[in-house]
């Protein structure tokens, strides 16, 4: 056998290189900021330690309190109706007061005419019989007398209203029952006068309409 025709070696197998295949598209990830979380402060809870209790030995079950007697009932009772008589009485005379505010100006007022009307028909009777030196006759004399009755009677209304508008003067500033008292007591006084007042000028009246009638009879009588 030539050299020329020798047998051929076997060569080593060389795999063959792979083609890359494509792989898809992935977009990149977006960035995230990471956020911040504070953290949170737990405050330590103080435990008180327990004391050791001292033994206390129990108490034995006292008997049920007993039902308060009749007596203790009634008095409880009568203290509370004598607490609302209080309150009632306290409510009526705050009333009152604001009543009598109002009431003594006006009372004032009357008082103030009653006294003047008195004075000055004094004042004019005076002046009259200084004018006329005393020599009034007749009718004249009477009209002057009734005139000073008149005012008179005027002059004492007014003192009357007077001690009434103080009255409730002394009851304003110091609510209690006893100048209610005073003050329903002088209203008392001035409403009696004025009863005696109409009752005699009722009286006054009635005589006048009989003396007058009974002189017209005797008028007519006569020849």
């Amino acid at each position: 056998m030539s050299p020329a025709q020798q047998i051929p070696v076997a060569q080593p197998y060389v795999p063959q290189q792979q083609i890359p295949v494509a792989q898809p598209y992935v977009p990149p990830q977006q960035y995230v900021q990471p956020q911040y979380v504070q953290p949170q402060y737990v405050q330590p809870q103080y435990v008180q330690p327990q004391v050791a209790q001292p033994y206390v030995a129990p108490v034995a079950a006292r008997p049920a309190a007993r039902p308060p007697s009749r007596g203790a009932a009634d008095k409880a009772a009568q203290e509370a109706q004598k607490q609302a008589r209080e309150e009632q009485t306290a409510r009526v005379l705050w009333e009152i007061q604001g009543i009598f505010g109002g009431t003594r100006p006006w009372v004032w007022l009357l008082a103030t005419i009653a006294f003047l009307d008195g004075a000055g028909i004094v004042g004019l009777v005076g002046y009259l019989l200084f004018a006329t030196r005393g020599r009034l006759m007749g009718p004249a004399v009477v009209t002057h007398l009734g005139s000073m009755f008149t005012a008179f009677i005027l002059m004492i209304s007014s003192m009357f209203l007077v001690a009434y508008a103080r009255k409730m003067g002394e009851f304003v500033r110091d609510p209690t029952r006893y100048w209610l008292e005073r003050s329903l007591a002088a209203q008392r006084s001035v409403w009696r006068f004025m009863a005696l007042l109409t009752l005699f000028s009722i009286l006054l009246v009635i005589t006048l309409v009989v003396a007058l009638t009974a002189g017209t009879v005797l008028l007519m009588q006569k020849p």
